[in-house]
């Protein structure tokens, strides 16, 4: 099937002036990289160098948050109540004390 002249430009006809003569826009300059703000930062044990590999749990060294969250299933059917970790305590390599110091977050919202 092929089309006319003709109704092509019947078909033009009914295109505004406007949209025959769109601007087309810019293209945008290219930006360099956002440079970060974040800081590596060691732990000083007076020698200098930072923790050594590996790092080691302590058993039962863990703390918890006081805060209970409660999780529940969309149905209702299950329910878990979990306190999140506060602290995780360790030992590195050259035996010097490590800790992980976490956040107690809000419970999600419900939906």
């Amino acid at each position: 099937m092929s089309i006319d002249k003709g109704t092509v430009d019947d078909i033009k006809s009914l295109v505004p002036e406007t949209q025959k003569k769109r601007k087309k826009l810019k293209p945008k300059p290219r930006k360099s990289g956002i440079p970060s703000t974040a800081s590596a930062v060691k732990a000083d044990l007076g020698n200098g160098q930072g923790i050594a590999s590996p790092i080691t749990e302590r058993p039962g060294s863990r703390e918890y948050h006081d805060t209970l969250h409660e999780y529940r299933t969309s149905d209702g059917f299950f329910t878990v109540v979990i306190r999140n970790v506060k602290t995780i305590n360790g030992v590195d390599a050259s035996g010097q004390p490590a800790a992980w110091v976490l956040d107690d977050p809000p419970p999600p919202e419900e939906v």
